[in-house]
């Protein structure tokens, strides 16, 4: 079981790292500049360090209990981390698409609007509004957009292919609707798995897709064989899922309603076992790398 990285609640903020017992092992305050109270964050892991998209401009790179921080000048919509490269999406004017090093260097930037990105398949995928574009991790070329029937809402890659899901609603946007759909990164053809009720979240492994959603009515959680492409509702306990380790669920209790987070918990679908990790109230989670 691997340790995980969480950027607590506390102020100053502050990203801990638990091993499997919930024992903080590091914590590195994110000061000179913190992130705005209230701001979003992103958290993402490389082989050796810890990489954090502060929503309102700053990019950290934690390796160890070296922090070094990096302002783009604008917020900040997309992270995703590849080997010792960070890919940052970026709400400028014009909107960019960034390239950066274990040094914090920009080593390329690309005029283009995405507000999520993914890596897989040899490619960066960056979502907008219905589209979906590949980027060239060396060239930095992009290849035409991509359309979904459909806002996209959700991406990730696993088992081989892109997973996207796309939202439909009334104009009133009380009638929610979605479709989970697979797009092939060698012939970029995408085509709609199943259709899904509400507007779900996706956590893509290579073991699983799962979905997640709180308080609808007809499910809260479910898991997808991305190979048979079955779904299959699952009864637990009421949790809010981030992330996923194989067939093993991390995510936030939802036990109080609090501003700075909640606990960190573990849930084993397969047994229906859900167990605390640590004490720290959490806002994001990230697998550690190493």
């Amino acid at each position: 079981m691997r340790d995980l990285w969480v950027l607590s609640g506390s102020a100053p903020p502050r990203v801990v790292r638990l091993d499997a017992t919930g024992a903080e092992i590091a914590a590195v305050e994110l000061r000179d500049p913190a992130p705005m109270t209230g701001d979003s964050a992103q958290l993402a892991c490389g082989p050796d360090a810890l990489w954090v998209a502060a929503g309102h401009a700053l990019l950290y790179r934690i390796a160890g209990a070296e922090r070094q921080a990096l302002d783009l000048g604008h917020h900040l919509d997309g992270l995703a981390v590849d080997g010792e490269l960070a890919w940052v999406s970026a709400d400028g004017r014009p909107r960019h698409v960034y390239r950066i090093d274990r040094d914090l260097q920009i080593t390329g930037s690309i005029v283009h609007a995405a507000h999520a990105l993914a890596i897989g398949g040899g490619a960066v995928w960056g979502t907008w509004m219905a589209t979906v574009s590949r980027i060239d991790p060396v060239t930095l070329a992009v290849g035409a957009p991509i359309a979904l029937d459909g806002f996209i809402t959700q991406l990730g890659f696993a088992a081989g292919a892109l997973w996207l899901i796309t939202l439909h609603a009334d104009r009133a946007g009380a009638d929610q609707r979605s479709t989970l759909s697979r797009l092939d990164p060698d012939t970029l053809q995408a085509s709609a798995v199943m259709p899904l009720p509400g507007r779900p979240n996706l956590i893509a492994t290579d073991a699983a897709l799962w979905l997640t959603q709180r308080d609808h009515p007809a499910w809260t959680l479910a898991r997808v064989d991305p190979r048979a492409l079955t779904l299959a509702p699952i009864a637990g306990p009421r949790f809010a899922p981030m992330l996923a380790e194989d067939d093993h669920l991390w995510g936030v209790s939802l036990d109080e309603n609090r501003a700075d987070g909640g606990g960190v918990v573990g849930y084993a679908p397969a047994t229906g076992e859900l167990r605390q990790r640590g004490t720290v109230l959490v806002r994001e989670l990230a697998l550690a790398g190493s």
